[in-house]
């Protein structure tokens, strides 16, 4: 942790390492418009147990650019990572792992990027369904989640809407997580009974009515009065 913004940790399968993001200022990123502060890159540091060992390092040339890049999901045994670049108004990119090299990140199709804003995605151990976050066929400009599957012709489907129970009204929900089985989810959202900002709920699968249930807030002390996000489980 800086004194800037550091989040999204993403646990490799061995727990030896941390990838994360950070807007941690290394002289190669113009500052942000926005608010002043420098783009977000991403991060590894090696761990012994759940302690950092040595400095974190700046993970790739190929994943870093001079712009936001942030860390989302690694998936497929770490070799393959779901990450967010600014582009086309905030787009879920790719990038695959060969020879400990990572490729170059390529855009989901449009599926599931939209001109739109999409922050989050993850996909199930098969690789065949993803949640993803975004502000399409939003009346507000909120975020909301997402669901897609993938065909035999290796192309994301139309997606459709998460239900009321994960989904509120006219809040932000952003940072989904699934379970393998794909039967509970954990999000955060601004909506239903936050504690303050964004807090993190649970929400599990109901087979009998075939429909996800009602949000669950995790409570404190995960939550507080302030934004809490990015939820992994190891």
């Amino acid at each position: 942790n800086t004194t800037y913004e550091d989040h999204s940790p993403l646990l490799s399968s061995d727990e030896s390492a941390l990838i994360f993001t950070s807007r941690n200022q290394e002289g190669i990123d113009k500052k942000e418009k926005k608010n002043g502060e420098f783009f977000e890159n991403i991060y590894l540091v090696k761990l012994n147990g759940f302690m950092p060992k040595g400095e974190p390092e700046n993970l790739s040339a190929s994943l870093n650019t001079d712009r936001h890049d942030a860390s989302i999901q690694l998936f497929e045994n770490d070799s393959k990572m779901l990450l967010y670049r600014i582009n086309n108004g905030g787009d879920i990119y790719q990038a695959s792992k060969e020879n400990g090299v990572w490729s170059e990140p390529k855009p989901l199709g449009k599926s599931v990027n939209s001109n739109d804003y999409e922050s989050s995605a993850f996909v199930l151990p098969d690789g065949k369904t993803m949640f993803f976050s975004s502000t399409r066929k939003s009346k507000n400009g909120n975020l909301n989640i997402f669901q897609t599957t993938m065909g035999k012709d290796g192309n994301w489907s139309e997606p459709t809407l998460l239900g009321a129970g994960i989904n509120s009204e006219d809040a932000d929900e952003d940072c989904p997580f699934v379970t393998n089985n794909g039967k509970t989810i954990y999000f955060s959202s601004k909506g239903h009974n936050s504690i303050g900002g964004y807090d993190i709920f649970v929400s599990h699968w109901n087979e009998s009515e075939n429909k996800w249930g009602e949000a669950k807030n995790l409570g404190m002390p995960v939550n507080s009065v302030n934004d809490d996000m990015y939820f992994v489980l190891d």
